[in-house]
């Protein structure tokens, strides 16, 4: 039973390190069409997001959530002419 469970665990684990592989290729190919600040600030935006993935704290959570609000904001005053 336990083996089975140890397999089943590492499937998923491969299979979210292989998704998580694709997403920061695809984050690489976003990144290399942006302007340098913003990509700095994208790269800033992931960070915290992948920080909060491993946070349970509330007030912590609220803080980062903030952050990425500003730097998000940040990014859209840059080029304001530009739309998602």
């Amino acid at each position: 039973m336990a083996v089975k469970m140890l397999a089943e665990y590492l499937d998923h684990a491969l299979e979210f390190e292989r998704m998580a592989a694709a997403l920061r290729a695809a984050a690489l190919l976003q990144v290399a069409n942006m302007c340098a600040k913003c990509s700095e600030i994208h790269f800033k935006i992931a960070h915290y997001r992948q920080m909060a993935t491993r946070i349970a704290d509330r007030l912590t959570l609220d803080g980062i959530a903030g952050l990425m609000m500003e730097l998000a904001n940040a990014k859209a005053a840059r080029h304001p002419a530009e739309k998602k």
